[in-house]
């Protein structure tokens, strides 16, 4: 698959069509539109067992996919941990999610534009050591509430799944999950254990997107 995190090489994945990559996020793409059509699915995490999986790449693509084809879309950074959407957008912004849950800004004033017409990016914001608590609290269900009205789709990058627990909270309050795997990386124990974990808290996991395939990317949606 690929491993470039670049703006000059998303700049090149969103102009171009009809190669490899581009075929296999359309696909994805459509997968995911069939397998929520029935449920109006709006809302959906990325989640991975472990970092290094690459769900920030597949989410970034898939967002741009979209884009491309003018929907609008929201692309949230759940990772508080390790944010790294605002530095792949070159976005600097000091004010993000964690403002808007805290009740400090309106989520119409945090969310960034991006170059790529249709997407858009709400970052983390300033960690919080009640970040737990605060993505736990109504206030994130009002924030996604807006999202929903305001956009076709969001799409949240959240934090690994075996290692923090605001990635399974982000995923349970959203409308379906999708996990990401690595070829040769991630191991069968640890996909299992993180879906458990993540149904354990109510979270849909819709499918598993598998990454660094030789022949490119694998996605496995239910169909709904």
């Amino acid at each position: 698959m690929f491993r470039t995190k670049s703006k000059k090489h998303m700049l090149h994945f969103y102009q171009q069509s009809g190669a490899i990559l581009n075929e296999e996020f359309q696909r994805i793409k459509t997968n995911l539109e069939f397998s929520s059509f029935k449920e109006n699915y709006r809302t959906f995490s990325f989640s991975s067992p472990e970092d290094g999986e690459g769900k920030t790449t597949t989410i970034c693509h898939l967002a741009l996919t979209m884009a491309r084809e003018g929907k609008k879309v929201l692309l949230i950074d759940g990772n508080f941990k390790k944010p790294s959407l605002e530095k792949l957008f070159q976005i600097k912004s000091d004010i993000g999610l964690s403002n808007v849950i805290l009740g400090q800004k309106k989520l119409v004033d945090t969310i960034n534009t991006t170059e790529f017409e249709g997407l858009h990016l709400l970052t983390t914001g300033p960690y919080s050591n009640q970040i737990v608590k605060l993505i736990h609290s109504s206030a994130m269900n009002n924030l996604l509430l807006e999202a929903k009205r305001r956009f076709d789709f969001v799409l949240i990058d959240t934090e690994p799944i075996l290692k923090a627990k605001s990635g399974k909270i982000l995923s349970s309050k959203c409308d379906g999950t999708i996990m990401i795997v690595r070829n040769k990386k991630t191991n069968a124990q640890d996909l299992c254990e993180a879906k458990q974990a993540l149904i354990s808290y109510g979270a849909n996991v819709l499918g598993v997107i598998y990454n660094d395939k030789r022949y490119g990317l694998l996605s496995r949606l239910k169909n709904r």
